[in-house]
């Protein structure tokens, strides 16, 4: 079998990096836990931000995020958000889940950061108040 592009490889791996970030930024069981809550993270953020900044926003993601970004998104259908951004990322997080919603959204947030374009991250921190965000920069302190 033939080797797959290097671009598809490369961001499989970031992807997998990534979620072990949350993982252990959050210090979940394993890296299921660590996609349900980064897809709740993105899907709460898209939810609060117009079209063009939500794809803004994914343009500047790694490319296998940016795609979890948008997934299942209709801009036609989608209604008004309702609630605060953490409350969205608490609604979209498995049942009983054991990590609060704003522990979540902040252990995302800080492993977005260092990967995201500077233009997306100021669209995600619009949407999210900079209330997980602060003090997050390239280089989120722990």
């Amino acid at each position: 079998m033939r080797e797959p592009p290097f671009v598809l490889r490369d961001a499989l791996l970031e992807t997998c990096e990534l979620l072990e970030a949350i993982r252990s930024e959050l210090r979940l069981r394993d890296q299921m836990h660590a996609y349900a809550v980064l897809y709740a993270v993105l899907r709460a953020a898209r939810q609060g931000m117009p079209a063009a900044s939500a794809l803004r926003m994914a343009a500047g993601m790694p490319l296998v995020t940016a795609g979890l970004a948008i997934q299942g998104w209709h801009t036609r259908v989608d209604a008004a958000p309702t609630g605060t951004f953490t409350d969205r990322v608490g609604d979209g997080l498995p049942l009983g889940f054991p990590v609060p919603a704003e522990t979540c959204a902040t252990g995302v947030l800080a492993a977005l950061a260092s990967r995201m374009e500077p233009d997306a991250l100021a669209s995600l921190r619009a949407v999210t108040s900079g209330a997980c965000l602060s003090g997050a920069g390239p280089h989120p302190q722990k």
